[in-house]
């Protein structure tokens, strides 16, 4: 059996586009890997950072901006009164 130039021509543009669509899915699997990572982090963080009485935005440009905030008052309409220590 003899090969022209020709079928070697199309098996190599056959191997070149599968070689092209294996690449670009494997990087499309990786990059919705790492977002779900960052996403799972980040949820994490904030739970984290919200028990601190941290607040953490971030604007249209990905610069982050923290905020302190003052702690709140936890109130329960059925709770008894807190005991105020006496002076």
């Amino acid at each position: 059996m003899r090969f022209t130039i020709r079928d070697l021509l199309w098996l190599t543009v056959v191997v070149a586009m599968a070689l092209g669509w294996w690449a670009t899915y494997r990087a499309g699997v990786r990059a919705a890997t790492q977002e779900e990572v960052w996403k799972e982090n980040s949820v994490e963080l904030g739970a984290v950072l919200r028990t601190a009485n941290v607040l953490v935005t971030f604007d249209a440009d990905g610069t982050m901006r923290t905020k302190h905030m003052q702690p709140q008052l936890l109130t329960n309409p059925i709770a008894p009164a807190p005991n105020l220590p006496s002076d």
